[in-house]
């Protein structure tokens, strides 16, 4: 009887099913991303929480909100490009080469850009002392060149995702983890909070080595082209609108950070300190899972026209109830956790109340931001960008709102509240556009004909 489940296990783990690479897959990204994750509490313990922090991240959180933009959004939606070229037996070299070349010209134009824009906004949306706001503005430039890593990385981890060779995206933050951690140790005496900065860089420069190597290995060498193919023009547009959405969403934890700030010298570091730890259970569990269930669904969607909403209901709110355990237990022993990874170094003493109370509100948020995650996974093959990016909007939106009117009331627990609100609102609304689309599969259309199925 013992050796019944174990037995099953061993099948699964040799199989190349969905649940096969959902276990393998969810474990090294566990263990890929666990130490970024856990960055902030080693700051705290190095740096403390002052206006120098603040402005660290701040700058990394403009730099994340780039980075995640292209970087997610390449990665993301490549798969079914690639699925489909590979599916009409052509060669995707050409196609990635277009990519690589037009996504690297867009980066350049585009951080210049944010840097104008958005630096001064942010500055002007905060209240930190002026040295702060010109360390914001040097700590973003000392981080810019991460980006180009981050856009060739994610544009080869893409291409092995859909070949269902996974490892590579799920453990490679790890080698970059170490890079920072071992940068900012060594550099925090004699050049503070930039040595953070220049771990980021070389981090980067590590994990593209890295996701270089195996590309080349699965698909041979990344070139780049100019000459575009008819596939190149319809991506770049699925590719905007889900851009677009993903930017206002991601937004949000700026505008967070903003008026944070309003709350007096550290709160930003300190409301920064409970979101990171809140999304350790979310991004070290399913950042993985995102990739696989993306494959997996975009090959059944285009090779075999199925995808069946009774199956994919009860995994959403199988992993949806695993997020609500976590969350209960987060709530439960938050003062400790959080007494055993900041309360001590360079973090100021009786503060670790607040970050905990924080940290709480926010991982109520869990199971909805679980049903999100395939939820968006399944508008992306359907390609109902429009609709991500007008939700997106309609986010940023309220959570300006609602965190300016609860903030005086609750100060940055307000905007703990906000965000857990708005994670609710957004799950309910991805999900019933999810299951609409899904039922009326037969309308539907592969992602596979340049410009087709454009919502």
């Amino acid at each position: 009887m013992i050796h019944r489940p174990f037995h099953r296990l061993i099948t699964i783990l040799q199989s190349r099913s969905l649940k096969r690479d959902v276990i393998v897959i969810t474990l090294l990204s566990v263990t890929g991303r666990s130490l970024g994750l856990l960055l902030p509490i080693f700051i705290a313990y190095w740096y403390g929480s002052s206006a120098s922090t603040d402005a660290f991240f701040l700058a990394y959180a403009f730099m994340l909100f780039i980075s995640t933009i292209i970087g997610n959004i390449l990665e993301m939606v490549v798969v079914p490009y690639v699925t489909d070229l590979r599916a009409r037996g052509e060669d995707i070299s050409h196609f990635i080469g277009c990519i690589v070349f037009r996504g690297t010209v867009f980066i350049m134009g585009f951080s210049i850009a944010m840097v104008l824009i958005l630096i001064p906004l942010m500055q002007a949306g905060t209240k930190l002392p002026v040295y702060a706001d010109n360390l914001v503005f040097i700590l973003t430039l000392e981080m810019m060149p991460m980006l180009f890593f981050l856009t060739w990385i994610n544009v080869a981890n893409g291409v092995l995702n859909a070949f269902k060779s996974f490892h590579v995206s799920a453990f490679s933050p790890f080698f970059r983890s170490v890079v920072v951690l071992a940068v900012a140790y060594m550099g925090r005496s004699w050049l503070g909070v930039h040595s953070i900065a220049i771990g980021f860089v070389f981090g980067e420069m590590i994990r593209w080595l890295i996701s270089g190597y195996y590309y080349r290995k699965v698909v041979g060498p990344m070139t780049w082209r100019w000459e575009s193919i008819p596939e190149v023009r319809p991506f770049f547009r699925s590719a905007f609108f889900q851009a677009v959405g993903f930017g206002f969403i991601s937004f949000t934890v700026i505008i967070d950070q903003m008026m944070a700030s309003w709350d007096g010298a550290g709160s930003l570091s300190l409301y920064t300190y409970a979101d990171r730890l809140y999304r350790i259970p979310f991004q070290g569990f399913v950042t993985g899972l995102a990739a696989v269930l993306l494959t997996h669904w975009s090959h059944d969607f285009k090779f075999e026209k199925r995808l069946k909403w009774q199956r994919i209901r009860r995994m959403i709110w199988r992993f949806a109830s695993i997020m609500g355990v976590i969350f209960l237990i987060c709530l439960v022993s938050r003062r400790w956790l959080v007494d055993i990874v900041l309360n001590n170094g360079a973090f100021p003493s009786g503060q670790a109340d607040r970050v905990a109370d924080v940290f709480g509100i926010l991982a109520a948020g869990l199971p909805f931001q679980m049903i999100s995650l395939f939820c968006i996974r399944l508008l992306v093959i359907y390609e109902k960008n429009r609709y991500y990016m007008v939700l997106g909007f309609i986010r940023l939106a309220l959570d300006v709102v609602l965190n300016y009117v609860l903030m005086k009331f609750f100060g940055i627990y307000g905007i703990a509240i906000a965000t857990t609100l708005l994670n609710v609102l957004f799950a309910a609304a991805v999900y019933r556009k999810a299951r609409i689309a899904t039922m009326n599969l037969h309308s539907m259309r592969p992602v596979a004909p340049p410009g087709e199925g454009m919502e």
